[in-house]
Parts: structure tokens; C-alpha cells; sequence
């Protein structure tokens, strides 16, 4: 059974138009069962999404509650990696947070996070601050999933 995070990100690759190039990277966990490894791959986002105009490199996030822990993004170093690839052209690393509880999920560029994790004080963002700095995705559920906007 899937859990919700993997559902939300079915979700939202699906709801993306396609007649446009998209790709869901697999994830580097769950791949080996051993405990010593060497080499674990890591991605630099989940999904890649070229509109045709702008390349979108997507780092998605579902969280149960009303705010998402800044552990969620894992290793802070993937958020300033992320930040990085926004000086090449035509390029837009962003991260999309889905608030399960309150039913919205937002676009936040990686450098407008980034800015806000090193200035807040904080060590979670929320709704109310998703409200002030990222932008609403709108989304319509169908019976039990969502179909979003982007």
C-alpha cells in the first residue's frame, strides 16, 4: 500500500500537462537491504518538468500536519545544492509542500526556502508563512486523490 507521500507525488506528476517533458527520478531509498554500503545514490530532486519554456527541477513534500519540519528536507545541503542549479538558464529549482491537514499544497523557489530557513529562527515552516512567501497550487480532489494545478 502506498504510502501518502508517494501519493501526492503520483498525483502531481500525473496532474502535470503531458504534452511536455516530465520525469519522476526514483527515489535512492529502500534499493538495498544492507546495513554497510558504500554508495547510496542521491537525487537532486524528485521530478524534472520542462513547461517548453522553463525547466523545473521539483523537490515535492507531503506533510500530515500544518507546518513541515525542516528535517523533512533531509540533508540541508540537497536545499543549497538545489540553490546552485538556479544560476543556470532557464532554470527553477523549487520545492512543492503539500499540507495534508488543511488540503493546500504551494510552490516555494529553493532560494526563497533557503531564505527563509537562514532567517526565520525557526526550524519548521507553515501555512501562515507558506501564505506570506510561496504560491498556492490550486487543487481539486476527485473522490479520494487530488488533481493540481501547476
Amino acid at each position: 500500500m502506498k504510502n501518502e507521500g508517494k501519493k501526492f507525488e503520483e498525483d502531481f506528476f500525473n496532474s502535470l500537462d503531458k504534452e511536455f517533458f516530465k520525469y519522476r527520478l526514483r527515489d535512492a531509498g529502500g534499493w538495498s537491504d544492507a546495513t554497510n554500503t558504500r554508495f547510496t545514490p542521491s537525487n537532486l530532486c524528485d521530478l524534472i518538468y520542462f513547461n517548453g519554456a522553463i525547466l523545473y527541477l521539483m523537490e515535492l513534500k507531503s506533510v500530515k500536519g500544518k507546518s513541515m519540519p525542516f528535517t523533512n528536507i533531509g540533508n540541508i545541503k540537497k536545499l543549497y545544492k538545489m540553490v546552485e542549479e538556479s544560476s543556470k538558464k532557464y532554470t527553477i529549482p523549487c520545492y512543492i509542500i503539500n499540507f495534508r491537514e488543511v488540503e493546500q499544497t504551494f510552490y516555494i523557489q529553493a532560494n526563497v526556502l533557503k531564505e527563509f530557513y537562514e532567517t526565520c529562527g525557526k526550524k519548521s515552516i507553515n501555512v501562515d508563512d507558506c501564505l506570506q512567501i510561496a504560491d498556492l497550487i490550486p487543487q481539486t480532489k476527485k473522490i479520494s486523490r487530488y488533481k493540481y494545478e501547476f
